[in-house]
């Protein structure tokens, strides 16, 4: 008879119920043994941060025994983490996306492996080439130059043994809201004595999730904008909490002395300011466009060189209010 192998909670924090189901449903149909034959206990949550849950969603998890959390207020991801992990079953905790779908049907079962070696597991992230070229223009602008990379992103497919709240806490909420708590919480990592390392999965060719990130009908500049602002005001908020920890991390110090000198410059110089910057200003741009190089997208070529910068800025004035405010609260 088999003997039971350490067991994990899956906690899914869901804004958008219907977008949950695909991956969801890869999760229920995941190899629950271990090559040694050990059965893997599993409890499957998610955590309602949607004050509109529709029924038929509701009874669909029921349906499929799928454990539910309905936040009181909308609490953001950080928030809805933290709710999950606070009443989790088990010891081994491991956080998913709504949008991110396992490629493999050992992804769990690895990862619980791992996490009885390691605290901390990172499941890999990709965005697809096949989604992405599906997007509209405002998507691709957003998002093609993230696509066909391989990446770990804290929360989006992590494993963590209960013992690292413990030691460090939960997810600052506080502080970050929709974006940020993962920089935060690995810096804490860092920062802990001795300090938890996180370590990719095993077998990382296969175990990976693709980030199916919503393309989103009707896209528009603002959206773009909208989204770059989150991530801004998320780097100078962290920036702050850390006494401008890891100096070029995210290129908020490189970005916000590009603003000021080029406002000085502007001042005293004029358009001799402007032209001495330009390189600059330049090379991040030449850099996020490598994707539309190399897939030969012509729009995204001919007018990055002309988003880049306002995204740029965007990115900038969104840090500098993170930074002063001290909160991610888009």
């Amino acid at each position: 008879m088999a003997t039971v192998s350490p067991a994990v909670s899956i906690v899914m924090p869901v804004l958008h119920p219907l977008k949950s189901m695909e991956a969801l449903l890869f999760l229920l149909g995941q190899n629950r043994y271990t090559k040694k034959g050990e059965y893997i206990k599993i409890e499957l949550t998610v955590v309602l941060d949607t004050q509109e849950p529709n029924n038929d969603y509701l009874g669909w998890l029921k349906q499929r025994r799928i454990k539910v959390i309905q936040n009181a207020s909308n609490m953001g991801l950080a928030g809805s983490y933290n709710v999950g992990a606070v009443n989790a079953k088990y010891e081994n905790i491991i956080f998913i996306h709504e949008d991110c779908v396992p490629k493999s049907k050992n992804l769990i079962r690895d990862m619980v492996e791992d996490m009885k070696i390691h605290p901390i597991v990172n499941g890999m992230v990709l965005l697809p080439d096949y989604i992405v070229k599906c997007y509209d223009f405002w998507n691709k602008m957003l998002l093609y130059r993230h696509a066909g990379r391989f990446c770990q992103a804290l929360g989006k497919c992590t494993g963590i043994r209960r013992e690292v709240f413990n030691k460090i806490g939960y997810f600052d909420d506080k502080t970050f809201r929709t974006a940020g708590e993962d920089m935060d919480f690995m810096r804490r990592c860092a920062k802990a004595n001795p300090p938890i390392p996180i370590v990719a999965v095993s077998n990382p060719d296969n175990n990976y999730v693709e980030h199916k990130h919503e393309a989103g009908k009707g896209a528009n500049f603002m959206s773009v904008i909208k989204k770059e602002w989150q991530l801004g005001e998320a780097h100078g908020a962290y920036k702050l909490k850390h006494n401008l920890a890891n100096l070029g991390h995210f290129d908020f110090e490189f970005r916000a002395g590009i603003l000021i000198l080029t406002a000085l410059g502007v001042m005293s110089l004029g358009w001799i300011a402007l032209i001495a910057l330009a390189p600059f200003i330049l090379i991040p741009i030449v850099k996020a466009i490598s994707n539309f190089t190399k897939d030969g997208w012509l729009p995204g070529l001919l007018a990055y060189p002309f988003i880049g910068p306002i995204i740029m800025l965007v990115q900038t004035f969104a840090a500098l209010k993170g930074y002063f405010t001290g909160r991610q609260t888009f």
